[in-house]
């Protein structure tokens, strides 16, 4: 009778393993890079989730005790660490996390993918409009991971936003369809597998 062994893990061993993966990500025009704090990192093994590392990655990027709770609102707030806003993205083989000061932009965003991905043409109806930079069907996972880190950033401040293409992004900038003024800035980082983008929110 074969019975299953069940992995226990150290918490606290995955808050101090990992090195950022890149040295520094696309920043806001108005924001310095001592602005914003991010890490950048591959999964360690199979005996912790994606989401799990993640979350543990978050609160090393906060200064939080490894057993500290984590309690994330709205999608932006961590409750242990009210005076910053937070994003993060799990990718198939590496994840990330953001956060910035409330004081200094309304949201922030990242969204991380393998560089190998394949974006079908036929789905371009879901995030691509016409307001959007012309951009090749080769680069649409390019403007796929800057409307979601996009809408991570503004989604939480603006309700009436729900889909993908309601924003448009152009030369480092997004917006809402309807308006061409724009309200944050969006930009993409190279990494030797994966692609980041990150986002920010100005302050409405």
């Amino acid at each position: 009778m074969s019975s299953s062994k069940v992995v226990k893990y150290d918490k606290s061993r995955y808050f101090w393993q990992g090195v950022t993966l890149v040295s520094k990500i696309f920043t806001a025009s108005w924001l310095t890079d001592k602005d914003v704090d991010y890490l950048i990192f591959n999964y360690p093994d199979s005996t912790i989730t994606p989401r799990e590392h993640t979350r543990i990655q978050l609160l090393k990027l906060l200064k939080l005790p490894s057993d500290s709770p984590l309690n994330i609102l709205n999608y932006e707030y961590v409750k242990e660490s009210p005076g910053k806003i937070i994003s993060l993205s799990h990718g198939q083989e590496a994840g990330a996390v953001i956060a910035v000061s409330k004081h200094i932009a309304d949201g922030v965003g990242i969204d991380i993918e393998l560089k190998k991905r394949k974006i079908h043409p036929r789905s371009k109806k879901f995030f691509v409009n016409k307001h959007d930079l012309d951009i090749s069907s080769d680069n649409l996972l390019h403007l796929w991971v800057m409307k979601e880190a996009a809408f991570k950033a503004a989604a939480p401040r603006l309700p009436h936003l729900k889909v993908l293409n309601q924003l448009w992004v152009k030369e480092q900038q997004f917006g809402l369809v309807g308006s061409e003024q724009a309200i944050g800035e969006v930009g993409l980082t190279k990494l030797k597998a994966q692609i980041v983008a990150a986002a920010y929110l100005r302050i409405i």
